[in-house]
Parts: C-alpha cells; structure tokens; sequence
C-alpha cells in the first residue's frame, strides 16, 4: 500500500542528523560520499522497520546530497553550497552557533530514533529497528509488522483507536511489546502514520475494516454499489446505501454516512471516484438532483404526491429530493395537498393566455388589482377550454400555473394579482378594493378576505381609511357621512366619567341627540366615528375589531397617558361583583370592554385593580 508520507518535509532530527555529517566532512573526518550514503541508509531504515513503504527517492543518496548542500549555503553564508530557503535548516543552524547544548539534545535523541542499520538477535520471534541488517531483511519484516499492527487494532481497539491521543497510542505501544516482546521505537507522529495504513480514519479515529462489517455484509453492499454504478447512472449517494442498508448496519460500528464512505474508500481503494457525498466511476460525472427530479416528474405527465417521488427516486438523497419537488416552483406547480405537476403538462394556447393576460390587466386598470377567484371566475365564463384541457388540474394548479406563464407582467402574491412591480399584499388589496368601492357589505369584505387567504378582522380598522362602517352589515365611503364632530365631541363628553377620563362604548346609547349625518346613528357608526373623525377621543380596543360585537373603551385622545390594561383594571377596582379571574372577564364582557373571556394581560389588570381598589378604600 502506497506510503501516508508522499510530501517527504523533513524534521528537526533529520536536519540535525545532516548537521552532524556536514561537520564530519567538513573536519575531514569522513569523505562526503560516505557521509551521504550513511545517512540516506539510516533515514531509509528508520521508515521501513516501522512498516511504512517507500519509493527508491525517498531520502536517496542525490536527495541527500541535494540537502547537504542547502545546509551548506546557509553555513557559508552563500559562499559554498545551493541557495534553497528552508526556515528549519536555518533554525538548527542558529541552534548549533549559538545554542548548542540544545542542538546536542536534539541530535542524541535523533540518534536514538535513526539507529544505524546492525547484526541483529530475535526478541519475542519479532526484531526491533537496531536488529535489522539489510534493506531486502527490513523489506520482509515491515508486512509483518503491519500485520501484527491490524490484529492489535482488531482484538483491542474495535470501537476505535483515537489517532491523535497520546493516551490510545501509549496503549498501542505497550499492547505491541507484550506481543512481540520487542520495543516499539517510535514517535507517536510516527506511529499514527504507520497505523494509518492499517484502517481508515473517520472523526479522528482509526477503525480496522474487517472489524467494521461482517465479510457477507460486505460483499453484499459491494455487490449493490457495482450494480447501481454500472445502471446507467454511474453513481451512488452514501445517505442512499446507508438508508438501503441501515438495518443490516444497525449491528455494525459505521453509524453514520461518513464512516460507510470511509469504509468504502478503503474497500474500492483508487478503482472509483469519491465526492463529497456519492461515490461515482468517474470523477467528472455530475449529478443534478433538480435535474434528476425535475425529468422524472416531466416523464410522469400527472400530478404525483411528494412521497411517492421520494419513494421512485431512491437513489437519490431523500432531503435533495423534496428540497427539488418544492423549491422549483416555476417548473414543478404546485396543485395542492402535497402533489405538483410539471409545467408542460398545462394545456393553453397563446391566444388564451393573451385573453387571460388582457383580461387581468382591465380589472386592475379599475380596482388596482385582481383576486384568484375573480381570475378563476373570467377563465371559467370566457375561457372554458383552458379548464376543459386541464381537468385533472385544480383551481389552485390552474391559478399557479397562469402566475408562472404570466410572471413577466403581473405580480401574483398570493391570492392577489398585480401589476409587476407593485407585489400587493392582502392587506393593500383589502384597502385598494375599499377605496374603489363607494358602498360595500361586510359579507363581500369576508369574501374577498377568504379569498385572499386571511382574515377579515384583521383588516376591519384599515378599511376605516377609506370607508366608514354605518351599521353591522354596511360600509360607506367616507365622503358620503357628514360628521358634526365638535357637536358630537361635547355629546361625548357628558358620558365620560370625570374620575376615570373614560367609559365603555357600549354605555353610549342614546342617539337622539347626535346630529344628522346623513345615515342613522349606530354603535357601528360610533365606532367608526372615534377611530377616524374625533378631535378629543379615541377608541382602545383588545385585539381587532370585531365582525359582530361593538366593544371598547372610550378615554381621551390626549392628555391621557394610560394603556388599555391600566384602564381595564380601573374598570375592575370599582366593581366589587367580581373575587376571581372567571368572573373578572366577565365583568368586562358584561361591561362591554372585551368582546369574549379572553384578554392576555388579565392576571396584571387584576393585580393592579386590587392595588387601586385598597388605595381608594385607605382614602375612605
């Protein structure tokens, strides 16, 4: 197996090594010849004996030379040797000018870790690195080793042996003395190399793959994986063979997709290209998860539930393939209750989408914008055939399928259809259909808001911009209702309790003496008048207003610097009907303030009403 060293950087004990022979040389006590080639074998015998394989460049005697003459340049100052910068070679240089006792440390314990190659006797039946003779001896032992290596990793690290904890790998050395009976002289930088060739990595742990899944297992996952890459389609997601196989690997240590990557990386070696998350035959093959969903639903030619596609397209990673059914809105349309179709299936001519495309543009020309169900109305009345040739297509695919075709001229938000640009929301269309309407019922605002998909009393305050409401089933524009509004004010006033600046709307019930306003007084109309046209007051009201019941209190627009729970428990502290927070929301039902038993900040009200009721009891 190929060796994890293929950048070959060297370390400070190999820099302080060729220190130490460049000094020899240069004392005359050896030839540079010599020199080399002793050192290329001792740094060459250090890598085998630990089992790791090298190439025949791998510290060669011209690699060496190479190097002893960098070295030399740099001693010189530039007057010998090769100009090569080399931040660590000019380090132990410093180092043994200037602090040579720790250069000293460094080359003994160098020597102690690249031992010269000499005659060797048997420990244990295994050698240890100062035992080997010769390169063809070393090249015999390093596969035994590595084999000794995988059974210690098999039989006492089967969950695991963490590659970069200085506990695992003392471990390791002291489990692989008691089985050989020899030293195990290394490093733990280079141990974990070494190990590394015995297994696959994954989250810092070293796994051996025979341990990881049963052989049958194995064949049977490679069985499947040749078959799914020899189909047609060239590759297979991790996520899919481990969803395929999750209950066989339920019993096995890959828990995840990326330790079954790194497992199949080891079983496949170089013979496939590994992605990030699919393994394919080759490295150029390009999946397109939209493309693949996109194609399937286009050879479909019906409207298909979101499972089912999933269900079809197996192969491909679950999420992606729902992410593509729903994020390709103006290919896949959306027909409601999880089904879509593809866009082509969608029969319309260009001659009927051009009537369709006039027709919205006149609706909006006079009320700003046009509803889905007035869209859907025209398509019915004037242009049948678009529904006659999609039967199978709902209204709301017929409607998303015109929003997509339309796209370049109008705006569909929703349920409301715009000019492009505009985007109006259900909110702007409510309004907009207000201000082009002069009279109106609440039964066609509550129409219009189903369908625009909301609510109506959410929008029943804004309407009062353009409309008034004059009773429980009428709006007017605002311009057709005359208010009186200092005379109204005073009448107004008379109602207000001095103490509290405030009362419940609904005590406000003799009209008679309210001026004309050209409709007949109302609470609706009270109502309405208060939130748009008084000077001094001003409605507060929980929530929205409501379709069917005037409720509020009516305080002063300025000067009053009160929320409406603080005018709430006002109200409560001078009732004493009430000993419970039941019967507290009663008697602000009763009392017209709240429209049902319902009101978020009640506990407070409540709390702070007992303050005020004990305060006006102590003046008392």
């Amino acid at each position: 197996m190929p060796s994890p060293f293929k950048r070959t950087v060297w370390n400070k004990f190999e820099v302080a090594l060729l220190m130490d022979a460049y000094q020899m040389v240069s004392k005359g006590k050896v030839v540079r010849k010599d020199a080399v080639s002793a050192l290329s074998k001792r740094l060459r015998n250090r890598m085998i004996m630990n089992g790791i394989e090298i190439s025949d460049k791998y510290r060669n005697e011209n690699g060496i030379q190479l190097q002893m003459s960098a070295l030399e340049y740099i001693i010189t100052e530039g007057e010998k040797g090769i100009s090569s910068p080399n931040k660590l070679f000019e380090d132990i240089v410093d180092m043994y000018a200037n602090c040579h006792d720790e250069y000293e440390k460094i080359l003994d314990e160098a020597f102690k870790m690249y031992p010269e190659p000499v005659e060797h006797t048997i420990y244990g039946n295994f050698p240890s690195n100062k035992e080997v003779t010769n390169l063809h001896e070393a090249q015999m032992i390093a596969p035994k080793r590595l084999s000794i290596f995988k059974k210690i990793l098999s039989d006492k690290f089967s969950k695991g042996l963490r590659i970069k904890s200085p506990i695992d790998l003392n471990r390791f050395k002291e489990l692989y003395i008691k089985v050989t009976g020899g030293p195990c002289d290394m490093s733990n930088e280079e141990l974990s190399s070494v190990l590394k060739e015995c297994g696959v990595e994954s989250d810092g742990k070293l796994y051996v793959v025979d341990r990881m899944m049963p052989t049958e297992l194995k064949d049977e996952l490679k069985d499947y994986i040749d078959t799914c890459l020899s189909s047609g389609k060239g590759y297979v997601f991790y996520e899919c063979l481990f969803r395929h196989f999750k209950d066989q690997l339920l019993d096995t240590l890959i828990a995840n997709n990326k330790l079954l990557r790194t497992c199949l990386e080891f079983i496949y070696d170089d013979k496939v290209y590994f992605g990030s998350s699919y393994m394919a035959l080759y490295h150029n093959v390009d999946v397109n998860v939209d493309e693949e969903v996109i194609s399937f639903m286009h050879d479909q030619w019906q409207l298909i539930e979101e499972d089912k596609v999933v269900e079809t397209l197996s192969y491909l990673p679950e999420n992606a393939v729902r992410n593509a059914f729903n994020h390709n809105q103006n290919v896949l349309i959306s027909a409601g209750a999880g089904k879509r179709f593809h866009i082509d299936m969608f029969d319309i001519s260009t001659e009927e989408l051009s009537r369709i495309s006039t027709a919205i543009d006149t609706y909006i020309n006079e009320y700003q914008f046009m509803g889905s169900d007035e869209l859907i109305k025209y398509v019915q009345q004037s242009v049948p055939e678009v529904i006659n040739n999609n039967q199978d297509i709902p209204e709301l695919g017929i409607r998303k399928a015109l929003a997509v075709l339309l796209i370049d001229k109008f705006d569909f938000n929703y349920a409301v259809i715009s000019r492009k640009g505009e985007g109006l929301s259900a909110g702007d269309a409510m309004l907009a259909f207000a201000k082009c309407h002069e009279q109106y019922t609440l039964e066609e605002v509550k129409n219009l808001a189903q369908s625009l998909s909301t609510t109506v009393n959410y929008h029943l305050e804004s309407l009062l911009k353009y409309s008034i409401r004059i009773n429980e089933t009428d709006f007017v524009a605002k311009h057709k209702v005359k208010f009186d509004v200092d005379a109204i004010d005073r009448i107004i006033r008379d109602y207000i309790d001095i103490s509290t600046c405030c009362c419940p709307i609904k005590n406000i019930t003799c009209f008679s003496a309210f001026p004309e306003c050209n409709y007949p007084w109302t609470q609706r109309l009270l109502e309405s008048y208060l939130l748009t046209e008084s000077k001094m007051f001003n409605l507060y009201f929980n929530g929205s207003l409501g379709q069917s019941k005037v409720c509020g209190i009516v305080s002063l627009k300025k000067g009053l610097d009160i929320s409406f729970m603080e005018m709430i428990a006002i109200i409560l502290s001078r009732n004493d009907v009430w000993t419970n927070k039941t019967e507290a929301l009663d008697v602000l039902v009763s009392e017209g303030c709240i429209a049902n038993r319902k009101y978020a900040e009640i506990e407070t009200a409540i709390s702070e009403a007992l303050e005020l009721r004990q305060k006006n009891n102590k003046k008392i």
